[in-house]
């Protein structure tokens, strides 16, 4: 293999090492944004909570968009050179171990944010602050329908 194609391979392991630390630095924001939301579900109801939870759900979208485009770019690189990586394996080890060690960090994040994620669904779905204030309101429909129709039958 010429120095050229060499020069080419160690070019592209450079981009796909940066695309995967611009992955991570996403995935960070995404975690972060994650975390808000617990907060967020702590100590806000109503609608602070709503507008807040809605703005950050909007935000993880772009970034999870900006994700999927960093994937695409990574796969269409590394296909495009993975044949002659492979052949020349020997000569890019200290590349292959750094962007290994970028995909594990890639990785670990994503697990972290899948595990915040699910804890924080669990959460939703048994939120007392929403429950409560559900209950409170249909108590108050209730006793409300109950007057309208003791005034309207003269009980």
């Amino acid at each position: 293999m010429d120095n050229n194609n060499i020069h080419e391979i160690s070019l592209k392991m450079k981009f796909l090492t940066s695309v995967l630390e611009k992955k991570a630095g996403l995935l960070k924001q995404i975690y972060n944004i994650t975390e808000n939301q617990e907060l967020f579900e702590r100590t806000l109801t109503g609608d602070d909570y709503d507008i807040l939870v809605k703005e950050a759900v909007k935000e993880k979208q772009k970034i999870i968009e900006e994700v999927i485009a960093a994937d695409n770019i990574f796969m269409k690189t590394f296909g495009e050179f993975k044949g002659a990586l492979n052949k020349n394996q020997d000569k890019f080890k200290s590349e292959i171990k750094q962007m290994q060690n970028k995909i594990r960090e890639v990785s670990d994040i994503d697990f972290k944010i899948r595990a915040k994620e699910h804890r924080a669904k669990q959460g939703i779905q048994v939120r007392p602050a929403v429950l409560s204030q559900k209950i409170k309101t249909l108590k108050s429909s209730k006793n409300y329908i109950l007057d309208k129709y003791r005034k309207n039958t003269n009980i």
